[in-house]
């Protein structure tokens, strides 16, 4: 993960900069994801598959944002792991919990393209239990719990802070490449090239009844493209990333300068503020379910403060009848 070739221990202003982007990709993330994990509670008719998967996306990047980001800022600021026990402890489960969520993530994003094929080649066949949220989330994150459970052993703390075992590293960093990156993408583009031909060979009669389906090809064809624009921000955010470790088990070091691996870390670790947005502004539905629930969040807000403003004009009014009702008296 954050793995510097640098040992100055002093903080440049390369490193403050970079900290400032971090902190400023974390909150933009922290809004994007809560909002959309917001639009799914909220709003029963964008609940889909595909919708869950953004959900549990959204929740790996959370994870992503409050676990590895912090240890970024931390590393950028040269700042000192804590020592013992405790250090050894959180060293291991931060870095755990960080790339359990990339293969979450990345298991989602496979998920749903597998889930488009069935729709698109199999319409009418069911497909059953892979079609239930509450079946194929918790299969996703305990898979990915079980595979990255590896971290621990190659994850360590030693002098210079948290790291990696140089013994383990090298196979580590292939088994991140072949199974965060390489084969999801390979499976993901194959089925996606395959739906892509699909519907945009395939011309339904001009009749009303295949007017019908035009429409509802055009509909997939707007999932689709969604679908595979996310899918290559996500690859083109984790390459840079993945060039940088494989040529780290390659050749055991990194020719790359501090500030090139920061840009690597920015770009991986920045997927997690683009994805909810991506989402969000290309999908119509996840669009309209943005601007309702932001404006019932606003109404809801001035119904607060008309209520609180009633019951400070009653407390007011109520102070001002026990002075007149204390002043008659003392009158009395």
């Amino acid at each position: 993960m954050n793995d510097t070739e640098e040992t100055d221990s002093e903080v440049t202003d390369i490193d403050v900069g970079f900290t400032v982007m971090f902190v400023a990709i974390m909150l933009v993330a922290l809004a994007g994801n809560i909002l959309l994990i917001q639009i799914v509670w909220k709003k029963p008719e964008t609940r889909t598959l595909t919708s869950f998967m953004f959900v549990n996306m959204a929740v790996a990047d959370l994870l992503t944002t409050l676990l590895q980001m912090p240890i970024t800022i931390f590393f950028l600021l040269k700042l000192t792991w804590i020592r013992g026990l405790a250090g050894e402890i959180t060293c291991k489960c931060f870095f755990y919990a960080g790339f359990t969520s990339i293969t979450a993530s990345i298991l989602c994003l496979t998920i749903i393209a597998v889930d488009r094929f069935f729709t698109v080649f199999y319409p009418f066949q069911s497909i059953g239990w892979f079609r239930k949220a509450q079946i194929i989330s918790p299969i996703i994150w305990i898979a990915s719990l079980a595979v990255m459970a590896v971290s621990v052993t190659v994850v360590t703390l030693d002098k210079q802070g948290c790291s990696y075992d140089q013994d383990k590293m090298i196979a580590f960093f292939y088994l991140l490449f072949v199974v965060n990156y390489l084969v999801p993408l390979i499976i993901i583009s194959v089925l996606y090239g395959a739906i892509i031909y699909k519907l945009w060979s395939y011309k339904e009669p001009s009749t009303e009844v295949g007017q019908n389906g035009q429409g509802e090809e055009q509909k997939k064809k707007q999932l689709v493209r969604m679908l595979v624009i996310i899918v290559a921000v996500f690859a083109l955010c984790w390459l840079p990333i993945n060039v940088y470790q494989l040529e780290r088990a390659i050749k055991g070091k990194s020719s790359f300068p501090n500030y090139v691996i920061y840009i690597c870390f920015l770009l991986s670790q920045g997927n997690s503020a683009i994805n909810p947005w991506l989402y969000i502004g290309l999908n119509r539905n996840f669009r309209q379910a943005a601007f309702s629930c932001t404006s019932e969040n606003q109404n809801s807000r001035r119904e607060k403060r008309r209520e609180e403003v009633k019951l400070q004009r009653r407390a007011m009014e109520r102070a001002a009848e026990r002075e007149d009702s204390d002043s008659f008296q003392d009158k009395l």
